[in-house]
């Protein structure tokens, strides 16, 4: 990655081992002198502003629909938690699994060993917790899916009783309209 002149030299910074650079302009470095990175900056930028606007429109946060915290429609029965909550649970309904994660043994000798060691105890462990989660997650899935099903029967429940009430009211509507003109509402004369 090349380094720009005009600043300071960056140092690397280590994280689990790896090492990042730490100044932002070596992170990412594009050399085709077809691509005009400012410009394509500017237009990123405006996109993102043009979102946040859609988003605030809307009565959202824009930074909570950029993580994906929002589901598409919301229904009118439940408080707007109600969807937001049973959304994040679809997200994150099978994300459950553990992984390897082990400390290096600082014993001088054998720590090689008691690594191995803890290594096949752990993974062993990992086997059993990582079936019991598979149980879970299996669980989770059906939980959100019953759940979303309920809650979108009972929001076209309620569209449906809002329909007849909007359709009664119009041929009450249409009664007392035919009645104050004297037109019989079936002849139309």
């Amino acid at each position: 990655m090349a380094a720009n002149p005009s600043s300071t030299e960056s140092t690397p910074s280590t994280v689990a081992g790896n090492s990042l650079p730490t100044n932002p302009e070596d992170v990412l470095s594009i050399r085709d002198p077809n691509i005009d990175v400012d410009a394509l900056m500017a237009e990123i930028r405006a996109g993102l502003l043009r979102r946040r606007a859609q988003a605030e429109a809307q009565g959202m946060n824009f930074d909570d629909l950029a993580r994906g915290r929002y589901a598409a429609p919301l229904g009118e029965r439940f408080p707007h938690q109600v969807y937001e909550t049973l959304y994040l649970a679809s997200m994150l309904r099978d994300q459950t699994q553990v992984e390897m994660l082990l400390t290096s043994s600082s014993v001088p000798v054998i720590g090689g060993l008691i690594q191995k060691v803890r290594a096949a105890l752990h993974q062993v462990a990992m086997f059993y917790v990582n079936m019991a989660a598979s149980k879970q997650i299996s669980f989770n899935i059906d939980i959100v899916k019953a759940l979303s099903e309920l809650i979108q029967a009972l929001d076209a429940e309620q569209h449906q009783k809002k329909i007849a009430a909007l359709e009664a009211r119009v041929a009450e509507l249409e009664r007392a309209l035919n009645t104050r003109t004297g037109m019989n509402s079936e002849t139309g004369v």
